[in-house]
């Protein structure tokens, strides 16, 4: 069972390793990899890790406080009420979870001695169950991470550099800061199943939804007004780059039956395979069938809130509020963002 999990942006691997190897020195296990052994699946990787772990930190930073991943898995810690947040730049703490205090490592670079610090050894030691202390644990450098100069590298195993640290790279690239929604989204063997028309052979990695798409693809509904990228053989990179938002994995999954990570790698494997065309329509069917998103899942905070009120002309926060959340659930986040500035 995992001590510690931290879930961070994997830009900021270099700012988290100074924590990690503190509490590995501490003498906790630390799950700050999220590298995929092959012939293993995420489910049994990455999601064990996470629902195991006695303690999830989350590290706040400038750019994992919008990273839609870290939010999932800081959600999952709460959940739990294992969760530890630390901040280490001074941003403001996303939405939904300003009510857990977060110590503050902003320019920490590993003073054990710092009281901060102290604190949230402290923390840490509630959770887990033990005292720090004993023999420090094993720590591993994170696929991600950047390589060491190439004179600096060493050559083993009979004169082969280790393979290692390039398994699963694309995989890492898209689970970023870690690997809850591959987690969620299920990534088993799933049953065999007979494509639609027009659908091609290659298996889904989740529910079969594809009796949906035979039904859509009648329609005249209007096809998608965004951009199908493709990232090959990774449903949930192109989930994210092809511009849907948490808002709309909600609807899709509360229209399918599955979750918001499987909805995000339902919509990436269609995509994938040729289908991405009829999802506007199945998110029409999910809007017409009555399913909407909330202001907790735009993502927005209480100042975006004052300031799209101050820019629709509203007297009240909570007005804007509900029109964002309005706007969201119709597919026009464009016009929330344009309304912050952003676009």
């Amino acid at each position: 069972m995992t001590d510690v999990f931290i879930s961070y942006k994997k830009e900021d691997v270099r700012r988290v390793e100074p924590i990690a190897r503190a509490l590995a020195n501490a003498g906790y296990d630390v799950w700050w990899d999220h590298r995929i052994p092959p012939g293993r699946t995420y489910r049994e990787v990455i999601g064990a890790a996470l629902q195991s772990a006695k303690c999830v930190i989350v590290v706040w930073s400038t750019l994992s406080a919008n990273a839609q991943w870290v939010l999932d898995e800081a959600d999952e810690g709460k959940k739990r009420n294992v969760l530890l947040p630390l901040l280490i730049d001074d941003v403001e703490i996303p939405y939904g979870f300003r009510q857990i205090e977060a110590a503050r490592l902003v320019g920490w670079s590993g003073d054990t001695s710092d009281s901060e610090w102290e604190g949230v050894l402290s923390a840490v030691q509630h959770f887990v169950g033990r005292a720090p202390g004993g023999a420090p644990r094993p720590l591993t450098t994170p696929s991600h991470a950047p390589p060491p100069p190439a004179a600096s590298r060493e050559v083993r195993s009979g004169g082969r550099q280790l393979a290692g640290p390039l398994l699963g790279v694309a995989a890492v690239a898209a689970l970023g800061a870690g690997g809850y929604y591959a987690w969620q989204s299920g990534f088993l063997t799933p049953p065999s199943i007979t494509p639609a028309d027009g659908e091609t052979t290659t298996t889904p990695p989740i529910n079969d939804v594809t009796a949906i798409d035979t039904q859509v693809t009648n329609t005249n509904l209007p096809t998608s007004t965004r951009r199908d990228v493709q990232v090959p053989g990774d449903e949930f990179a192109t989930y994210f780059q092809s511009g849907y938002v948490y808002c709309d994995a909600k609807l899709l999954g509360a229209f399918w039956g599955q979750g918001i990570g499987e909805a995000k790698a339902t919509v990436g494997w269609k995509i994938l395979n040729g289908l991405g065309q009829n999802v506007p329509a199945i998110l029409q069917h999910a809007r017409n069938a009555g399913h909407t998103c909330e202001w907790t899942d735009t993502g927005h905070t209480y100042s975006d809130a004052e300031r799209l009120a101050a820019a629709w002309g509203m007297n009240d926060p909570y007005q804007a509020k509900l029109r964002t959340a309005e706007l969201y659930t119709l597919g026009r986040s464009d016009v929330v963002l344009s309304a912050l500035g952003g676009g």
